[in-house]
């Protein structure tokens, strides 16, 4: 994924349910600094060179992270990895629910002890938030520049695209696609959250029209809705 909030989460945890025996990891990249320990840590986790104990084996990890991308792509072809490039087309909504995520994660870290990131079924949700302009443009511009990079990468590789409205609109056809994809039962399941921030940000971010008016003649006015950018 370029940087969050394309709906990774869920599908890991639909991944997670599933009856085959497994072995999943989520963005060990932020913790791994050096190429030479991310490196050392795809050949350990995914048993390159060795029969892996247990039919999927599989983590998810954000381009921003990834401190070699050639020299990743080079081992996972050598592999035959397969990847799952998850995006949202939409960089202001991405933006907009990252930061309110993190919104979220500090009202939660305040009231009960610990951060959450996502709304779970039967949780309060955040509710309307202001959302600071300079801090929302630099993260559309790096979402972006990131999405840019993963789509022209991983050339050579078995590649399942999956765009974040996708999960949005039909997520039972995207489940069936990715149980596809990677070889599993595609067996029922249950989905543990809520969306977080509406489709519509009027009702989400409480500096709506400043937003607007700020983005309405610079580089990312094609993602304001229809007549917001006049």
């Amino acid at each position: 994924m370029p940087w969050g909030r394309v709906g990774s989460n869920l599908l890991m945890n639909l991944i997670n349910q599933a009856k085959e025996s497994k072995k999943l990891n989520s963005e060990i990249f932020n913790q791994l600094k050096t190429r030479e320990e991310q490196l050392a840590w795809l050949v350990e986790f995914y048993a390159f060179g060795r029969r892996p104990t247990v039919e999927l084996l599989g983590s998810k990890q954000s381009v921003l992270s990834i401190r070699d991308l050639p020299a990743l792509e080079n081992m996972l072809r050598a592999n035959d990895v397969k990847i799952i490039r998850m995006r949202r087309d939409d960089c202001l909504k991405a933006a907009v629910s990252q930061i309110r995520a993190e919104q979220y994660a500090s009202k939660t870290l305040e009231t009960d002890g610990k951060a959450r990131w996502a709304v779970r079924k039967g949780e309060e949700p955040l509710g309307p938030s202001h959302v600071p302009l300079e801090i929302l443009s630099r993260r559309i511009e790096i979402m972006k520049t990131q999405q840019d990079l993963m789509m022209v990468g991983f050339v050579g590789l078995d590649t399942l695209e999956i765009e974040y409205e996708e999960i949005n609109s039909n997520l039972e056809t995207t489940y069936r696609r990715l149980s596809d994809f990677l070889c599993f039962s595609a067996n029922s399941y249950a989905v543990p959250f809520v969306k977080a921030t509406p489709d519509d940000l009027r009702s989400a971010v409480s500096n709506y029209e400043e937003i607007c008016e700020s983005l309405r003649d610079g580089p990312y006015a094609a993602y304001l809705p229809r007549g917001a950018n006049q």
